[in-house]
């Protein structure tokens, strides 16, 4: 596979050589030669993926395309040359051409009318899917544009015709009227850009896609220039290509400057001798070459634009991507001695030991993190009714709604990363040891209905809710203070690669362990089938029996003090509402 791959791209290379295709034998190879490259990519996969392959191919496609214009044209400059010179030699005048100069074209089913290739490029991917849509689209790229042939002559009928006495007469030929612009034709980049994002606000419900997308295509546009999207060339996809990777992090940029993409691009263009820090490989590839992605394919199936530009590059200067690691026990068991989990001064300052167990969403979503494996947005939003019971274990119910009870509307489905995110997961006992439950049928009596009603999530300007962000403060401001883990490669997500430390000491089939997780089934499509998430009650005993000298030591710390609470040796509280600060307080330790 891999000598075909490179005999056909070395082809490509050859074929892209020849500069401007204007013989129709030779187009009729390069068609063949397209269905030859669409059987590799549709064999090997992953050519998305390979940049230099897929601007060869671009570029031969994009000839192709011309070369089918530029030969229709061809064509039809003969057919009315062939007119002309009948209706001159009708009037008894030479034509100014020999007769017989222009050939007819023998058949040939590779021509314009007959492919079976559309506008689009992209990947190779895109064939048509009936003949009807095949001959709209070729109707659509070889539509002529209007023009007005002089014939050189006065008084002179192009078709020869004759009024009643048999003499001939003038024929004016009324040329076409130049027809209004479509109103995508005068449309700029900006102009669709806020048409897709008013089109993704009304899909998702929140704004999400103006501060995950916007700034990077407003990067492009200031970088670029505003055009109408046809308008682009590969120069522009190229600088635009070559200048994404520096664009640095706002670290040293004074606050005048501006926080914008482009404002910080143009500070680091300016000012080579400043600190700055430049962007990750993976805020790169997956924020901002993502993000155009998605916008251009957007374009491309709108008919905006015929090619998909690959954006794929990044520099030596990139820094690469920090690989997370798992938590040490020291530093679980340093964690879970602080006094929120011993006895603290009171909501505001718990962190500062007191008399007070206090039971709220950042204790428990600690110890759930932990003890789960569970991502840090997915605790914050738990209801009390997600606390249930399988097999007779106690496990999370993270699917996006009850099918038992039946159909829900859209904007009732459960926020999830991704579809694998919708799982059952089961619940350690040691948290039920220390109250969980309790603590569920707790809120259930105050008529709460959300398990952690304390934790109130940040929303951003977008409009989502982003339910982790109380957690993401908390483990700085401990982390910082109380020199909890000093690693960098140590954050409050390191608690899922701890839980899939302790899942892969059971030895237990990858199929489980991506289930407990929520990871996609990376080994077979059988992952897509079973009971909805469902572990067996075999799983669910295994996962149960969770047990390690880390779990051992975080019990001998944690029960003692929940003992003390039940006993009346400590406060315990257990709030059903956040916490009120004064406007433009910080929150206290």
């Amino acid at each position: 596979m891999n000598q075909r791959y490179q005999h056909i791209r070395d082809q490509l290379h050859a074929f892209n050589a020849q500069g401007p295709v204007s013989e129709r034998n030779k187009l009729s190879s390069r068609i063949m030669f397209e269905h030859v490259v669409r059987g590799l990519i549709d064999e090997m996969g992953g050519l998305a993926q390979d940049g230099p392959f897929n601007a060869a191919w671009m570029t031969f496609c994009q000839e192709n395309l011309v070369a089918e214009k530029r030969i229709a044209t061809d064509d039809r400059t003969d057919a009315y040359e062939r007119g002309r010179a009948d209706a001159m030699r009708s009037l008894g005048i030479a034509p100014a051409l020999p007769f017989g100069t222009l050939k007819p074209h023998r058949f040939d089913p590779t021509r314009p009318d007959k492919g079976v290739i559309l506008v689009g490029q992209g990947n190779g991917r895109d064939t048509a899917s009936s003949d009807v849509d095949v001959i709209l689209a070729r109707q659509q790229a070889l539509t002529p544009t209007p023009a007005v042939h002089s014939t050189g002559l006065s008084n002179v009928s192009t078709v020869g015709p004759t009024d009643h006495n048999g003499a001939a007469c003038d024929v004016f030929v009324q040329p076409p009227a130049a027809s209004s612009p479509k109103k995508d034709d005068v449309k700029r980049l900006s102009d669709f850009l806020e048409e897709y994002l008013a089109g993704r606000l009304r899909v998702n419900g929140d704004d999400r896609a103006r501060s995950e997308i916007g700034p990077i295509v407003t990067f492009a546009i200031a970088l670029i220039g505003d055009k109408r999207p046809r308008d682009y060339d590969r120069d522009d996809f190229s600088k635009l290509n070559a200048e994404i990777p520096r664009i640095p992090t706002p670290k040293n940029i004074p606050a005048h400057v501006g926080r914008t993409l482009y404002a910080r691009y143009r500070y680091g263009i300016d000012n080579p001798d400043a600190k700055l820090v430049t962007a990750a490989v993976g805020t790169i590839k997956k924020n901002y070459h993502a993000g155009l992605d998605r916008f251009f394919n957007w374009l491309h199936k709108q008919r905006l634009i015929d090619v998909v530009p690959v954006l794929d590059e990044t520099t030596p200067q990139n820094r690469a991507a920090l690989p997370r690691d798992s938590f040490e026990d020291d530093e679980i068991l340093k964690l879970v001695s602080l006094p929120l989990f011993t006895g603290c001064h009171s909501r505001k300052r718990c962190w500062t030991e007191g008399r007070y167990l206090i039971q709220g969403s950042v204790y428990w979503q600690y110890l759930i993190l932990l003890l789960t494996g569970m991502r840090t947005g997915e605790v914050g939003p738990l209801k009390v009714d997600d606390l249930i019971v399988s097999h007779g274990f106690a496990c999370f119910d993270l699917r996006p709604f009850d099918a038992r009870k039946g159909r829900v509307t859209l904007a009732e489905l459960r926020t999830l990363k991704t579809s694998a995110s919708a799982r059952v997961v089961p619940i350690h006992p040691l948290l039920v040891e220390l109250g969980l439950l309790d603590h569920r049928d707790e809120m259930a009596r105050h008529g709460v209905a959300r398990l952690f009603p304390d934790c109130e999530p940040y929303k951003k300007p977008d409009g989502q809710l982003r339910w982790s962000q109380e957690m993401t403060k908390s483990w700085q401001y401990v982390k910082r203070r109380f020199n909890v883990a000093n690693r960098q490669d140590v954050t409050l997500y390191s608690t899922r690669h701890t839980m899939a430390d302790m899942i892969d000491q059971l030895k237990l089939s990858a199929r489980t362990r991506d289930r407990v997780l929520g990871h996609a089934n990376s080994e077979t499509s059988a992952g897509n089938y079973g009971r909805n998430g469902l572990l067996s009650a075999d799983e669910f005993k295994e996962f149960s029996g969770i047990t390690s000298p880390l779990i051992e030591g975080m019990r001998e710390i944690l029960v003692p003090r929940k003992q003390d609470a039940d006993a009346g040796r400590l406060i315990l509280l257990r709030p059903t509402r956040p916490l009120t600060r004064a406007p433009g307080k910080k929150k206290a330790d």
